[in-house]
């Protein structure tokens, strides 16, 4: 029952693993030896790939967090238990 969470957590990490790469490659942009258009459209398309990127890690992660703390925590820690029970 669990992986369903975990693909979805893996999912969340490998989104903003790459908005942070992309943090880095814009910052480095700025070092570059570039035409104003060719950087402007360069920073244009990142930035519109960390908005996407942003939008999908909301999602799922409110999706994966839905509700209060303790109610995942318990189902989660429900969920242990079965999966114990039927070692």
């Amino acid at each position: 029952m669990m992986e369903p969470h975990a693909v979805t957590a893996d999912d969340i990490g490998e989104w903003l693993g790459e908005h942070h790469d992309i943090a880095v490659f814009l910052e480095r942009l700025d070092t570059e030896a570039l035409s104003s258009s060719d950087h402007a459209t360069l920073t244009a398309l990142a930035r519109n790939r960390q908005e996407k990127l942003e939008k999908k890690a909301h999602t799922a992660a409110t999706r994966l967090f839905a509700g209060s703390d303790r109610a995942l925590l318990d189902r989660w820690g429900t969920w242990w238990q079965v999966w114990q029970a039927g070692r």
